[in-house]
């Protein structure tokens, strides 16, 4: 029975990191989708004063 319990929980533990990198991943997505044009342009600008 307690052999049981902990293959449970490591199965549980496996399930919740494999959502959490899920839910991760699709965040960075929108966040890139949603401020791709204005991440770009502020790229460029500091990559410009730097140059200078």
């Amino acid at each position: 029975m307690g052999e049981t319990n902990i293959i449970l929980f490591f199965l549980h533990i496996a399930g919740a990191a494999a959502l959490l990198i899920w839910s991760v991943r699709l965040v960075r997505t929108g966040v890139e989708r949603a401020f791709f044009v204005q991440l770009r342009l502020w790229l460029r600008r500091s990559a410009n004063k730097h140059r200078t």
